[in-house]
Parts: structure tokens; C-alpha cells; sequence
């Protein structure tokens, strides 16, 4: 039989050669097979390919295989136990962290809730102290009113005091007897009434009180009181030693404040304090004429307006001596380190239209304040050093002569620092043994320098080419009030001036 020899089945028979017979297949079968042919097998290696039914040592070995593989499975699953526990408890903790969160958001809802409502009532608080304060205020001018009408009641009223009292007095026999020691015509029809009223004191007698039916009947017979100056109880019949004091009937909170008035006029030197129309009055620098100085410089238009020896303190505002019109630089006397207790202090007030700013490094130990504006000219703007100035002597050493030196010092210093800037130094120096003479070019020289430090300040303003101006002298034929400048000035006295304080050059 014709054998295939270059066929085999690679499976069992790997490199034997079957004949068609044997590998039960037909040649055209085997030929048909045509591309299957690298799939076919024989009929032995199909057989051999067929699954063989384990044997029980097989089985067994699986079984082991397979508890060991089961084993390790179960060693590598036995911290799940213990992690199903955390999950619970991190699902608890979760579950109280909500609790908590919502807790938390609703203390917040809570508490923003309570905060608007405090502030809503912080904001009603604020207003009702608001309205509080208002109502204060108001309560304060209606007191104030009340004090003022009150006062005004007793406008037509006189009190008379020191009379003696007696049974048997008549008072209009003692106003009779007043009016003719005074020179006073006073007739019993001009008087609405006449009476004893008690006094604060105990001790002493009751004084009178006259209320006159016309106001300017009762200025006339205060008038003429005070000008006699002093009036006794012998000139009015009685015995003994004592004075009649005629005055305004004020009410007792003018009185207290009378008081006071007078205890602080004497702690500061004031020289006078008196009551005119019910109103307390005093003489003192400008503290003395606040509202006449204000009214005048608002019936003006200064631009500048220098002051020396203001006499003010902290407690009066540059808004009761300037309006708005003016930028105010103030020097009071410090009391506390010159340890006098009045006195001094300059002003420099300059339109706000220059837009001055002062120079507070520029200040010596005198009492001085320099500012600065710049001004409009054909050549462009030019800067003005302005400067006001007052020296005198002062307690703990600073005397006239060493604020005189400072002063000096430090002018050399500001114009060595600015040469080409125009200056304007006005003040007291207090120089009386100078006498300043007129010369040709508009300007004065000094005449009688007799110590060191006035040669010293000379020389100084001589370098700075500073002139003095001013040739308008003061009540006592001197001229003590300076105008120093290195430009051209021309010195007149105003014919609206802001003061009438008779030794000062009007300003």
C-alpha cells in the first residue's frame, strides 16, 4: 500500500510517518482538508487528548491546594472584621460630626440672628443717646434762657446793700436820702417797688431791692452811684462804720459767677471786672474782647493780620476771634515753662486763598511763629516767609537778650537756607533804648544799640538785607512794634483797626 511519507501527526507520533490506513483518514479526505491540515489528528491523539477522570490522589491534592489557597485568602480577609468596625465607627463619628456641623450652623443662624438684633438695638440705643444728647442740649439752652430771662426781670431792679435795718425804716426816705448824696434825681412815682429780700449770708442784713418803672432811670442812678465812689451809712443818718454797695440785680447764679469770675481775674491778673446791663465784663488782651475783635475783622478784608500779646490760652478757639476766611497759626505762652502765670503769646492769620502752611522748625525760643504762602507776580510765583514775633523777659533764664540771639540765629539759618525768597518779620522787640530814623529809600537805622546782643541782631539783618519799615510810633512817642523785610514795604496806621489797646500800633 502507497504510504504518505512526508505526513505525521504531531502530537503522539512526532516524527512518524503514518500511511492513510493506519492515521484513519482516506488520501482525497486528507486532501480535501486543504488548509485544515495543520489542525488535523490522528485518531490516537484525539483519543489521547481526551480528558482522563482524575484519581483520588488528585482529588486530594487539589482539596489541599485549594483549603491552602482558601486559608490564605481567609488570613488575608480576617482584618476586614475590624475594618467593618471602623467603617461603623467612622460612619458614626460622620454621623455626629453632621450632628454637630448642624448644630454648630444653627448656634451661628442663632447667634447672627441675636447679633442683628443687638445691633438693631445698639443702633436704637445710639439714636435714643443721640436724641439724649440732643435733649440735653436742649435742656442746657432752655436753662440757659430761663437764667437769661429771669435775668431779664430783674433788668429795671437795683440792689442796694450795707443798709443797717430798722423797725421803724422807711425805704423810700433811704433812696432819698442815697439819690441826694449821689446827685441823682430818683421821684417816688419812678419806682414800681421798693423791699427787703433775704440775703445768702446770715450774718448779714438784708438788702434792698428797688425795681424802677424805666430801665435807663435805673443805668442813670448805677451810673452816678459808681462815679461817687463810695457812699457810708453815716451819709444816710446812721451810726457807725460801714459802706452802701449799689449795684445790678442779679440773679443767683450771676452772682455765683461773679464770684468766680472775680477769684480767676485775680489769679490772673486781670485788672479790672465789672457788671454793665446785668453782664459780667473784665480787661485783658484780647480774652477781654472777643466778640468786638471778630465783628471787626469780619467788617474787613485783611488778607494778613499779626498779633502780639494775645494773652490767650487753650481755652478760647480761633473761631471765636476769626471766620472762616482765615488759616490761623497760634503761639499761647506756655505758663508752665516760663513759669509765669499771664501775658505773651502771638497770632498769624493769613487768607486761605495763599494756602500758607507754617514753618514749625523754623521757631526760637522767643514767642514766634513763621508761615509760608506763595505768591503771584510777573516773574513767576515767589514764596513770603511771614513771621510774628514778641520778646521779653521770661522767667528761668530765657531773658530779652538770649531770645534776642536765638531769634537771630535762627533767621540767619531760614535765610541762608532760602536766599531768594522774600521775608516779613513783624513784632514787639522790645528795644526802647533804639531810636529808629528815617532815611532816604523808605526804610529807618537804628540810633542808641548799646549792647551786644542788639549789635549781634543788626549785623544779622544787615547780611539777610532786611530793612525796618515801620516809623509809626506808639502812645509813648516809641517804636518798639518792628517791620522787617529785604523788599519794599510802606508802614501806615489803618483807619479800620481790629483793637483799640492804646499803646499798641493799630494793626
Amino acid at each position: 500500500m502507497w504510504r504518505e511519507r512526508k505526513r505525521w501527526c504531531d502530537v503522539l507520533h512526532l516524527e512518524r510517518q503514518l500511511d492513510f490506513a493506519c492515521a484513519g483518514i482516506t488520501e482525497v479526505g486528507f486532501r480535501k482538508l486543504g488548509d485544515r491540515r495543520s489542525t488535523w489528528r490522528c485518531m490516537e491523539c484525539k483519543t489521547a487528548q481526551s480528558p482522563v477522570a482524575p484519581t483520588n490522589l488528585q482529588l486530594s491534592k487539589q482539596l489541599s491546594e485549594l483549603r491552602s489557597t482558601l486559608d490564605t485568602i481567609m488570613k488575608q480577609l480576617s482584618p476586614l472584621a475590624t475594618l467593618v468596625e471602623d467603617v461603623k465607627l467612622i460612619k458614626q463619628d460622620v454621623s455626629d460630626l453632621k450632628d454637630s456641623v448642624n448644630f454648630a450652623q444653627k448656634t451661628a443662624d442663632d447667634s447672627i440672628s441675636k447679633i442683628g438684633s443687638l445691633v438693631t438695638r445698639v443702633s436704637h440705643m445710639e439714636a435714643q443717646t443721640n436724641s439724649l444728647d440732643n435733649l440735653k442740649m436742649d435742656m442746657a439752652k432752655l436753662k440757659e434762657d430761663l437764667q437769661d430771662k429771669e435775668q431779664w426781670a430783674r433788668a429795671n431792679n437795683v440792689e442796694i446793700k450795707g443798709v443797717p435795718l430798722s423797725k421803724s425804716e422807711n425805704l423810700y426816705d433811704i433812696v432819698a436820702k442815697i439819690t441826694k448824696n449821689i446827685k441823682c434825681t430818683i421821684r417816688k412815682e419812678d419806682i414800681n417797688y421798693i423791699a427787703r429780700v433775704p440775703s445768702l449770708k446770715s450774718d448779714s442784713s438784708k438788702s434792698i431791692i428797688m425795681a424802677l418803672n424805666n430801665r435807663y432811670t435805673k443805668e442813670e442812678f448805677v451810673a452816678a452811684a459808681r462815679q461817687h465812689k463810695g457812699i457810708s451809712i453815716l451819709d444816710l443818718g446812721y451810726n457807725g462804720e460801714g459802706k452802701v454797695f449799689i449795684n445790678d440785680h442779679l440773679t443767683l447764679h450771676n452772682k455765683a459767677l461773679l464770684k468766680k469770675v472775680k477769684e480767676l481775674a485775680f489769679e490772673k491778673q486781670f485788672k479790672y471786672v465789672w457788671v454793665k446791663h446785668c453782664k459780667i465784663l473784665n480787661a485783658r488782651g484780647l480774652r477781654t474782647k472777643v466778640t468786638l475783635f471778630r465783628r471787626n475783622v469780619g467788617l474787613n478784608c485783611y488778607d494778613i493780620i499779626a498779633i502780639t500779646e494775645s494773652w490767650l490760652m487753650a481755652g478760647i478757639s480761633d473761631r471765636e476771634l476769626f471766620d472762616d476766611r482765615y488759616v490761623v497759626f497760634r503761639r499761647d505762652r506756655d505758663y508752665e515753662s516760663t513759669t509765669q502765670q499771664y501775658g505773651g503769646g502771638v497770632i498769624l492769620a493769613i487768607s486761605r486763598k495763599f494756602g500758607a502752611f507754617e514753618q514749625l522748625t523754623w521757631r526760637s525760643s522767643a514767642e514766634d511763629i513763621w508761615a509760608t504762602v506763595t505768591m503771584r507776580s510777573k516773574g513767576g510765583p515767589v514764596k513770603l516767609h511771614l513771621c510774628t514775633v514778641y520778646l521779653c523777659n521770661q522767667r528761668g533764664g530765657n531773658s530779652i537778650n538770649a531770645q534776642l540771639v536765638n531769634f537771630a540765629d535762627k533767621l540767619e539759618n531760614n535765610f541762608r537756607a532760602t536766599p531768594n525768597d522774600l521775608f516779613l518779620i513783624l513784632g514787639d522787640f522790645n528795644m526802647p533804648n533804639i531810636t529808629w530814623k528815617p532815611v532816604d529809600g523808605g526804610y529807618t537805622e537804628p540810633i542808641g544799640i548799646f549792647n551786644e546782643s542788639q549789635t549781634s541782631f543788626m549785623d544779622v539783618l544787615a547780611e539777610c538785607n532786611l530793612n525796618q519799615f515801620n516809623s509809626v510810633p506808639n502812645f509813648m512817642d516809641r517804636i518798639l512794634d518792628l517791620a522787617l523785610s529785604n523788599t519794599s514795604l510802606e508802614v501806615l496806621p489803618s483807619s479800620h483797626p481790629l483793637d483799640f489797646y492804646k499803646h499798641r500800633v493799630p494793626p
